[in-house]
């Protein structure tokens, strides 16, 4: 391959990559402005790109859904890995119950659009019973 190529071909990937985190970004504020549920054309035009290039991105809505959890996840992760100062339990409670309200706040949004779609989906299904078995995990270290 010449470097021309490898060149072209890296502009493309990072294009690729800047159009997949404008897609997710465009869900994202959709669905915070208060549409928990848009569609494909919507996200399309709010991410300035077309609807294939969602399609070419993501698989499908639930693969769109669960990029944007791993986005939030992601976000919150430092929120959550804190570690905890107080020295007996029922501080340590109190700190982590400080910590899931600005964390809930955060993803509540999210949240209800994630419930509206998760009785279509056992994708999104399978990846909330993976989100309360971590809350529940964290629940027993505290």
């Amino acid at each position: 391959m010449t470097q021309a190529a490898i060149a072209d071909d890296d502009g493309r990937v990072r294009r690729s990559a800047r159009s997949r985190d404008r897609i997710v970004a465009a869900m994202i504020a959709l669905i915070r402005a208060g549409d928990p549920n848009p569609s494909a054309a919507a996200v399309a035009e709010a991410a300035g790109v077309g609807l294939r290039t969602v399609f070419r991105q993501f698989d499908d809505m639930d693969a769109l859904y669960l990029a944007i959890s791993a986005r939030t996840e992601h976000e919150v992760a430092p929120i959550l890995a804190q570690p905890f100062t107080a020295p007996d339990w029922r501080g340590r409670m109190r700190e982590m119950l400080a910590r899931r309200a600005k964390v809930f706040e955060h993803v509540m949004p999210l949240k209800i659009a994630g419930a509206l779609r998760r009785h279509q989906s056992p994708v999104l299904a399978e990846a909330q019973a993976s989100f309360v078995a971590r809350e529940r995990a964290s629940v027993r270290a505290a």
